[in-house]
């Protein structure tokens, strides 16, 4: 009798067992759908004060709700990996923590032999380019640069022929203001370079910011010459480039009828760049154009690897020195995360520490940044598309005479897109970032090669 009891008994404790699992299973639920919906109202709240305007007034409904799938979409992102407590003095001392360890770690991939005989044509090419990539950012980004001409209420067609020389009779299309998913973006024949020209702007706007930050992967399968790839994309750029592609399709292939001898170029910078390398993969996949090249400057890691070999024969990046961007992947950013959660745990005088630079008695080892989860976002991981140069700044000799022989000297590199799996946490890593700085660079190493 007492066998018999134990035997009907077990089953019900299994029951039992299981019905608590799933219990506490959906409690967790529960909770990160709480503190996902919580972290989406504080971002909604800083949208709302940075564009000086709050759901009520967007009159679009069609945006309105894609601006609350990037929302939503980033902040599942940042709860899911339980970053969701980390406050802007945490990054800012989780700078100073990360390079230290990094620094103690030499985890940085040695840099590429550099090239010797610099192709003078692909960087006579992308200095034309970049000129574009900086004019689709219109007055604003021209009124930084010459404040003096700002109070004439520049247009955005002005700001392109003064940066590129291409009239306002040869921009077929142009938009000017960003979208959630939706990027600026102008079209225009360049006869100098006998090239039908589409320039995508970055960031400049909440709106570019919210694509740049939904960051999940999104499948996608295209097909070259009868070959299927499949890979991932970054989920904000290919929705922005799926976008542009439709508006797009039937202006570049009227262009393309009326400038047959004419090749199609691709461009932009930052954001720009991203959306410009998925653009391009799908206007080749659609046989736009016979003879289509990107050119991305300072482009976010948008691509698997798959499909960032794919385009290697048509993309060209450019990356000028410490630039962060082509280095913020998902597993890169979960690696800084941890340094700023780190940073959090400390106690008031640590931190005091940290704020005045004294990081000596930080003994860290790179192993406190790992965790068991990083082999799966590893396997998911995105890349920096194309051929990659990498444009190096070497130190002057002499910094406080400022003469034509010490102008700032570059060293250039093609390298794999492996080598842009760490963040580099040194000086300049923002700076290096800028348009103009790209522009600089590029014109630095072709006057290196006019005049050695």
């Amino acid at each position: 009798m007492a066998n018999e009891d134990m035997e009907t008994s077990t089953p019900q404790t299994v029951v039992l067992r299981k019905n608590d699992n799933i219990q506490e299973q959906q409690q967790e639920e529960t909770v990160s759908n709480q503190e996902i919906t919580l972290y989406e109202k504080r971002l909604r709240r800083f949208c709302c004060l940075c564009c000086f305007q709050c759901d009520l007034f967007w009159k679009e409904n069609e945006q309105k709700e894609e601006t609350k799938q990037a929302i939503s979409h980033f902040s599942s992102l940042i709860v899911g990996n339980g970053f969701q407590d980390l406050l802007p003095d945490d990054w800012i001392l989780g700078v100073k923590v990360y390079k230290r360890i990094q620094g103690s770690s030499h985890r940085q991939t040695q840099p590429s032999e550099p090239i010797q005989n610099k192709p003078l044509e692909t960087l006579e090419q992308a200095k034309r380019f970049m000129q574009h990539a900086e004019a689709v950012f219109g007055p604003l980004l021209f009124a930084i640069e010459k404040p003096s001409q700002a109070i004439l209420g520049i247009t955005p067609q002005l700001v392109i022929f003064l940066r590129t020389g291409v009239h306002s009779k040869d921009i077929v299309a142009h938009k000017f203001k960003a979208d959630t998913y939706f990027p600026a973006y102008y079209i225009c024949y360049d006869h100098l370079t006998l090239s039908i020209v589409v320039a995508v702007r970055g960031t400049l706007s909440i709106a570019d910011a919210l694509t740049d930050l939904d960051g999940l992967n999104e499948p996608l399968k295209i097909t070259f010459a009868q070959n299927t790839i499949h890979g991932f994309v970054h989920n904000g750029m290919l929705r922005a480039a799926q976008r542009l592609t439709q508006t797009m399709e039937p202006i570049l292939r009227n262009a393309c009828e009326s400038y047959p001898s004419y090749r199609l170029i691709v461009t932009g910078h930052s954001l720009g760049a991203g959306c410009a390398m998925v653009l391009s993969i799908l206007l080749r996949e659609r046989n736009i154009c016979d003879n289509l090249q990107c050119y991305a400057f300072g482009p976010p890691p948008v691509l698997s690897d798959t499909l960032a070999e794919a385009c290697h024969s048509f993309v060209i990046s450019f990356v000028h020195n410490n630039d962060i961007v082509p280095r913020l992947s998902i597993p890169a950013l979960r690696r800084f995360f941890r340094a700023c959660q780190i940073a959090k745990r400390y106690n008031s005088f640590q931190r005091l520490a940290l704020w005045l630079g004294w990081t000596n008695w930080i003994h860290l080892d790179v192993s406190t940044l790992e965790h068991s989860s990083d082999e799966t976002y590893e396997s998911q991981r995105l890349f920096v598309g194309g051929t990659i140069y990498h444009l190096q700044k070497i130190r002057t000799t002499n910094r406080y005479f400022q003469c034509h022989h010490n102008r700032p000297i570059y060293s250039m590199s093609t390298i794999m897109k492996q080598q842009l799996r760490e963040i580099i946490g040194l000086k300049g890593m923002l700076v290096d970032h800028l348009p103009e700085n790209y522009a600089k660079a590029i014109k630095t190493v072709i006057q290196s090669i006019d005049d050695p």
